[in-house]
């Protein structure tokens, strides 16, 4: 970035910066992508919470093998349950309980095994 400034190119440097504040990806670096994934769940910001999943789950995710497949499917239904609990928390029951009304089959628990849930 710097060189960018130091030859004078501004353009290309307010560019680049641009491009990094919009990056999904947040560079690729996975502790950036826990952090706003989890952010976004405490801000009870759980559209942005999904389309970032469905980024994610369409960039990375779909290229798992079935076992890592599952364990990605196991964490976003906890992560919905967290977004749940948060709610209930931060006394949003009526966040909660429209959650269920849309979500209630995806956190369906029925069939598993005590060490999943």
């Amino acid at each position: 970035l710097e060189y960018l400034l130091f030859r004078g190119y501004t353009k290309s440097f307010r560019a680049l910066l641009r491009e990094q504040h919009d990056d999904k990806t947040l560079a690729f670096h996975s502790s950036k992508v826990v952090d706003q994934l989890f952010a976004h769940i405490f801000a009870l910001d759980l559209k942005s919470f999904q389309e970032l999943w469905l980024f994610l789950n369409a960039r990375f995710f779909a290229h798992l093998d079935r076992e890592h497949a599952l364990a990605m499917e196991r964490c976003r239904q906890r992560l919905l349950r967290l977004y749940v609990v948060t709610c209930v928390k931060k006394g949003r029951r009526e966040e909660a309980t429209a959650f269920f009304a849309r979500h209630a089959a995806e956190l369906d628990t029925s069939g598993r095994s005590g060490a999943d849930s």
